[in-house]
């Protein structure tokens, strides 16, 4: 049911599947079309989506995409994104946004950089969440936490794990991030952000803080990794030289037993202190990535 769907120019592994341009046009296609009719409640970015309903963005050939298909019809019913290896603050959605601007920009900046060098320190990569959509009639089975833990876990398996995200306020999204162990970037205030036409959050998150009650929830999300179906660009159909994956995927779990016992050590440093607001108690969300 899960399909994770690499960036162009990425280079695969063993078992994973290569398929030509125009098939992977399609899927991203199927991605774009979705945000389009999940995000077009949002004023700012209905004003931008394509004549035929696509959120259309050049970031798209940059991320990891989890794709969920309904399992009865087939059909594409939730998404989400995940841009791993994030090496400067201008490259993050928020480097523009409302929220980073004014007198809180250079303290967004700080947090950054503070965060980007805590990920180096614990050997992993600093990445960026956004993208999430999942459709009405699927929210009851296909909870936006699960979408959340999938990415967490996909950014865990390509040896990231640290992420900020643009998550909107609606829909209790924000606050179902950080009962999953988000933090808010330099404990900002909710902010209008103009190109949605709503309030958002910055936040951050880190598999060295998901709560202990959450684990399950964790590991099903690895459980799921494993059997999930990898799918790349041929890059030498188009003659294209392709990037090194970020991390071996011929190890794929169950079998990154040292990514888990590193990841464990790292949340045993934080002694199990959440923030307070890891406690909000929400109604899993539809939408939470702004963008």
């Amino acid at each position: 049911m899960v399909t994770i769907l690499a960036p162009r120019n990425t280079s695969s592994f063993g078992s994973s599947v290569v398929i030509q341009a125009h098939q992977y046009a399609a899927l991203q296609r199927e991605i774009q079309l979705l945000r389009g009719e999940t995000y077009k409640e949002y004023a700012g970015v209905a004003a931008t989506l394509t004549e035929d309903g696509l959120d259309r963005q050049a970031l798209d050939d940059l991320c990891w995409h989890i794709l969920v298909r309904d399992p009865s019809t087939g059909d594409l019913a939730a998404c989400a994104r995940y841009r791993h290896g994030v090496s400067s603050f201008e490259e993050l959605l928020s480097h523009d946004s409302a929220i980073a601007s004014g007198v809180a920009r250079a303290q967004v900046i700080r947090a950054f950089a503070n965060d980007k060098a805590d990920a180096k320190r614990r050997g992993i990569e600093f990445g960026e969440a956004s993208g999430l959509a999942v459709k009405q009639y699927f929210r009851s089975s296909y909870s936006g936490a699960k979408i959340v833990m999938l990415g967490m876990a996909l950014s865990d398996l390509l040896g990231g794990g640290s992420a900020w995200s643009i998550v909107s306020t609606r829909h209790g999204a924000s606050s179902m991030l950080c009962r999953l162990g988000a933090q808010v970037v330099c404990g900002l205030a909710p902010h209008v952000e103009p190109r949605y036409g709503h309030s958002v959050r910055l936040l951050h998150l880190d598999v060295a803080r998901i709560p202990a009650r959450f684990e399950d929830l964790f590991q099903w999300a690895r459980e799921e990794l494993g059997s999930a179906c990898f799918v790349f660009e041929d890059c030498a159909e188009l003659g294209r030289e392709p990037e090194d994956l970020p991390l071996s995927l011929a190890e794929r779990p169950p079998a990154y037993s040292d990514l888990e016992r590193d990841r464990r050590s790292q949340r045993a440093q934080f002694g199990g202190a959440f923030s307070t607001q890891s406690e909000v108690e929400t109604s899993d969300c539809c939408v939470y990535a702004a963008d």
